[in-house]
């Protein structure tokens, strides 16, 4: 498990949220996830903005970046885990009860990916890096106290995340199972072509293998 690095000099270091920062987020979480459950209930219908499952991926991404920039320190890493809980299990519930299009799995491969990262981002206590889109280790300030150090993720948060992981890995298995058997299709001298025999599903067998990886077993 990575760290935090040392001191480094002309670098300004990362500091927790305050309180009314930390009741600005909950809020704009809280908010947004409410608008957008309004609008993911009524996706059958004309009027709704995520009638797609790309517009609701669209939707959460937002929340997912600025949940990830909240720094592992004090409360404020143990609300970063809250509130990414809540979204994971929010979006994972969501995505099977839309109708799956091929074209649509890029996008979703993405925001599984990131959300995989931002996990391990955070069982490691790391800082998001929005440019490569992977945790990094973060600097302490000279005169951090021990309440205001990185918090790691308690057991009980882990035992949460693994429940919804499981369900989520299920649901997605019959999500993307009907796409249907990928077809064969053979060349002029009766070669099968590789390049469409290759299912676009079989990317997501492994999703979030590296965070069960990460937090080992239930001991």
């Amino acid at each position: 498990m990575s760290g935090p690095s040392n001191i480094e000099p002309n670098i300004q270091p990362i500091r927790k949220l305050s309180k009314r920062q930390e009741s600005r987020l909950v809020d704009y979480v809280e908010d947004n996830l409410l608008e957008i459950s309004g609008q993911y209930k009524k996706r059958a219908h004309e009027s709704s903005r995520l009638r797609t499952l790309n517009d609701y991926l669209l939707a959460t991404r937002p929340l997912l970046s600025v949940i990830l920039l909240v720094p592992p320190l004090g409360t404020s890493a143990s609300l970063r885990t809250s509130l990414l809980l809540r979204l994971t299990g929010e979006v994972l519930d969501a995505i099977p009860n839309y109708p799956i299009q091929s074209d649509t799995l890029d996008a979703l491969y993405g925001w599984l990916s990131d959300l995989e990262q931002g996990w391990l981002t955070v069982l490691r206590s790391q800082l998001w890096d929005t440019t490569e889109h992977a945790g990094k280790d973060l600097i302490l300030p000279e005169d951090a106290k021990p309440q205001d150090l990185p918090s790691l993720v308690s057991q009980t948060d882990r035992t949460r995340l693994r429940s919804i992981l499981i369900l989520g890995t299920e649901k997605l298995e019959d999500f993307l199972s009907q796409l249907g058997p990928i077809e064969e299709i053979e060349d002029e001298e009766g070669e099968t072509l590789d390049s469409v025999l290759e299912d676009p599903r079989q990317r997501f067998a492994d999703i979030f293998g590296q965070i069960f990886a990460e937090m080992g077993s239930f001991s």
